[in-house]
């Protein structure tokens, strides 16, 4: 049973670390929404496809601010994303001395994250094409940052068991 869960706890991780980054968005959106004018969710869910952009427009137009921090917020989620499956797949690993490679599951995330993301600015809230692009490519380049933030914490971390041992 331990050698199912050794080979499942990466997808399992994966599932979770995507969770913890959909969390973490919405709390930055959540926390934004406090100085930023009310997000027309209601008129996004009733409007045609075809009508959503002008109603995105209407509304970046009242409130230039909100595109900003939506790109934080999303490029944020990924990073949260990223760091918590690597670092908490890479260490678990570390601990019971099993060797696999660590940027597999960080990129899936990464991946699910910038589908999400496209899904999002195309779909959900279309924010044209020129904010898309930098959305998805402030979303990759967060991700990235939590990728290499994650192997530097987790590098001193095992660096400073070994100096204990």
């Amino acid at each position: 049973m331990t050698r199912i869960y050794t080979a499942v706890r990466p997808a399992l991780m994966t599932i979770v670390a995507l969770f913890i980054a959909m969390i973490a968005t919405s709390i930055v959106h959540l926390a934004f929404s406090f100085v930023l004018a009310p997000f027309p969710q209601k008129e996004l869910m009733e409007a045609l496809p075809e009508q959503k952009a002008a109603v995105m427009q209407a509304y970046m137009t009242s409130e230039p601010r909100a595109i900003y921090t939506a790109l934080f917020a999303h490029g944020f989620g990924g990073f949260v994303g990223v760091f918590t499956v690597l670092l908490a797949n890479r260490s678990w690993d570390e601990k019971r001395g099993i060797a696999r490679p660590q940027w597999v599951a960080p990129l899936i995330v990464g991946a699910f994250w910038l589908y999400a993301d496209l899904s999002n600015d195309l779909n959900d809230a279309p924010i044209g094409p020129l904010w898309t692009v930098l959305d998805v490519l402030l979303s990759l380049g967060m991700a990235f940052l939590g990728y290499l933030l994650a192997n530097r914490v987790a590098s001193r971390t095992a660096q400073s068991v070994v100096k204990r041992s």
